[in-house]
């Protein structure tokens, strides 16, 4: 998905050397040892969100990315959320922030988010 929203420009983590992306994800496994240490904690770097990637989308990669399988989103959990930004739902708007135009209104749909 990273490689996807980055239009395949870019590399994850290309501003780190090969050696520092071995260091990076052997920081990865040990916090996946079973210890309650987060990734912050360890000092474990996630590929930086992509220029034009939605903060909602970007969130999802990294809920995918939990070394801690009960914490990562099931495909069904993230194919319904990709759904609903697909449908204009954005999880930081209040109920009072959305507007939504009557249908006979004759206005555009909502932007759709890939």
């Amino acid at each position: 998905m990273w490689e996807v929203l980055s239009y395949g420009l870019d590399r994850p983590l290309s501003s780190l050397s090969d050696t520092d992306v071995i260091t990076n994800l052997e920081r990865m496994r040990a916090a996946a040892g079973g210890s309650d240490v987060t990734a912050d904690e360890i000092g474990w770097i996630y590929p930086e969100r992509p220029s034009g990637c939605p903060r909602e989308t970007y969130d999802l990669m990294t809920a995918c990315w939990s070394r801690d399988v009960e914490g990562r989103p099931s495909l069904r959990e993230a194919h319904m959320f990709l759904q609903r930004l697909n449908a204009g739902y954005s999880p930081f708007q209040t109920t009072a922030d959305r507007q939504l135009a009557p249908a006979s209104s004759g206005a555009a749909p909502p932007t759709l988010h890939y």
